[in-house]
């Protein structure tokens, strides 16, 4: 018995030593691989799916309120707040959801706004209806 414990006492200080023999060792050929690595600059490409009636909204609206109209997001980089937002639906067309944005505009002249058109299928009549959403800024 007291031989196998001898044995069994030698064999884990054995590899006691083994698993901590050279750390700095280790650490040399980490760095070493660690220099190795080099940086690679990449670019990345999204592109976004482009809907005609956002574009054609965004060009209506666009050539009578050019100086004050934004998208949300350069209102957010520009650091702008919301001063009041408002809602025109049920329009059968782009048009005539321009006509009144701009009927609303020119009431409240506003600093900035933004808009974010929303179209829904009508399943009755297979055709569509606008809304959007506008937010004006101070």
């Amino acid at each position: 018995m007291k031989k196998s414990i001898l044995a069994l006492m030698m064999v884990s200080a054995c590899f006691s030593t083994v698993a901590n023999a050279n750390p700095s060792e280790y650490q040399q050929e980490i760095d070493l691989d660690m220099a190795q690595l080099t940086q690679v600059d990449a670019q990345v490409f999204v592109v976004e799916e482009v809907d005609q009636d956002h574009v054609q909204l965004s060009a209506h609206v666009e050539t009578e309120f050019s100086e004050v109209y934004i998208s949300k997001q350069q209102a957010h980089e520009l650091g702008l707040e919301k001063s009041a937002h408002f809602h025109v639906g049920g329009k059968a067309n782009i048009v005539s959801l321009a006509e009144a944005i701009a009927l609303k505009i020119r009431q409240d002249d506003p600093t900035f706004f933004s808009v974010e058109m929303y179209r829904q299928y009508n399943r009755v009549n297979d055709t569509h209806i606008f809304a959007a959403k506008v937010i004006e800024y101070k």
